[in-house]
């Protein structure tokens, strides 16, 4: 490749097309690592009209950096390592939301990076010797983060169907009340709020929800058990999910839901279910526990 100066500043200091197309290696590496989340902003923007304008960027930005060609000239990339540390909190923060399953900070965290990878390679001013490195140095820093993720999905997968033992329950079973089975799609159902109640020594925080049938009313208590935690927030369950996909301990969860019916008054459903939990739990999350284990 012929290493021909194509910029030079007004101190004689020039880049050779080595330098620049390591410069656009680098800022574009971020495509390649992180393919999967560029693809959900580019389906984004085909999906939504409200985000379309996102197609018109990159030329926009191309045509500013065109008009503005000479300040590149007068001032040749100066790599800023300081911004790799940037790179890195960017790739930490885009490997929580990936462990977390949140799409949107995904999408931000790669955003950041790319423009915290330009800030370190062309510095905070518009010097050749240390472009291979900081090239180098920046596309280490972004790929250890998707490395990870890769590492920890091969480490925790588990081809094997969940199978969920009996658990266990020492109540008599009695005829169904209503054919009610949650589908987790939109439902048809009020949302009270979370409450906690008290099993024996235990405090466990819950949410209730009072739903209507063709058989009469009835209540269903739930919360999620993840990395063996019961959680009723859906932000502090993310967290719990993450925690055990960077521990190596993927991501299993299930949803617990007990339901009673009533008539007049929700407390009878209450009494009954505090005593069903109070007397069964137990068995209920050993039984979560062993099919984890497997």
């Amino acid at each position: 490749m012929n290493d021909s100066a194509v910029l030079a500043g007004p101190s004689g200091a020039t880049l050779p097309r080595t330098g620049l197309l390591l410069i656009a290696l680098t800022l574009l590496a971020p495509f390649a690592l992180y393919f999967g989340t560029a693809r959900s902003l580019v389906e984004i923007w085909n999906s939504s009209e409200t985000f379309a304008h996102g197609y018109i960027i990159l030329p926009i930005s191309l045509r500013l950096i065109w008009r503005r060609r000479a300040n590149f000239a007068a001032y040749p990339p100066e790599p800023w390592a300081p911004a790799l540390l940037l790179v890195a909190l960017a790739g930490a923060g885009w490997l929580l939301a990936r462990m977390g399953e949140l799409q949107v900070v995904m999408q931000y965290a790669f955003v950041a990076m790319l423009v915290f990878i330009a800030l370190a390679m062309l510095g905070r001013r518009l010097a050749l010797a240390r472009i291979r490195n900081m090239a180098v140095a920046a596309m280490t820093v972004a790929a250890v983060w998707p490395g990870y993720v890769l590492y920890s999905d091969r480490a925790t997968f588990n081809a094997a169907p969940v199978v969920l033992d009996s658990a266990g329950v020492n109540w008599t079973a009695a005829p169904a009340f209503n054919s009610w089975t949650p589908r987790f799609m939109a439902a048809d159902a009020s949302f009270n709020g979370a409450r906690s109640e008290q099993l024996g020594s235990r405090n466990l925080a819950l949410r209730e929800t009072r739903m209507q049938g063709p058989t009469g009313d009835f209540l269903v208590w739930s919360w999620n058990w993840i990395d063996g935690e019961t959680v009723t927030n859906n932000y502090v369950g993310k967290l719990y999910q993450a925690r055990a996909k960077l521990l190596f301990r993927g991501d299993d969860g299930a949803t617990v839901m007990v339901s009673a019916p009533y008539g007049e008054q929700p407390d009878e459903a209450r009494a009954a279910m505090r005593t069903f939990l109070a007397d069964n739990l137990a068995s209920i999350e050993a039984s979560l526990a062993s099919a984890r284990g497997r």
